[in-house]
């Protein structure tokens, strides 16, 4: 009998700094001539009213590093805090150790990291070694809807399913 892959918990972990859309567009602007404004075509998206996003979260407070290389790596430390938290805390609500876990899907849509970040929160918890991994990135926004692949990773290979 085949059993339908779903979701036991969710763990939601936020940043501690809130932006409002005007402060960030002001912040991003701020950055110089080269910097994506809003609207731009690949540049940050503008505000649309009605959207229901007034404000945003942010890891660190504002202004931004200097640099790609502090940036990222300011990143890197802030994703891996937040997603050891969020994944602790769906284990914990599921009821499961990470040892149980058999096959970990991790979505990001900024930064890079390598080894990808879901080596460094299974690492961080004490994930087993034959853990089976599935890191998506690069997808912008979209990232997030990639659940599915999840989902079809685990009807194909059920052992994982832990």
């Amino acid at each position: 009998m085949s059993r339908d892959p779903r979701i036991a918990a969710v763990g939601r972990v936020l940043p501690p700094h809130w932006y409002d859309q005007e402060t960030l567009l002001a912040a991003l602007s701020a950055t110089g001539p080269e910097a994506p404004q809003p609207g731009a075509a690949g540049g940050a998206a503008p505000r649309r009213e009605g959207e229901g996003t007034s404000s945003r979260p942010a890891a660190r407070a504002y202004p931004a590093l200097e640099g790609f290389g502090r940036s990222n790596g300011a990143w890197i430390a802030a994703a891996a805090e937040l997603g050891e938290a969020a994944v602790k805390l769906a284990l914990d609500k599921a009821g499961l150790a990470p040892s149980d876990v058999g096959h970990f899907v991790f979505v990001t849509v900024t930064g890079l990291s390598v080894p990808s970040l879901e080596v460094k929160i299974a690492n961080r918890l004490g994930m087993r070694h034959e853990l089976r991994r599935t890191p998506i990135f690069g997808l912008g926004c979209a990232a997030g809807r990639r659940h599915g692949r999840a989902a079809d990773t685990l009807r194909a290979f059920p052992a994982t399913s832990r």
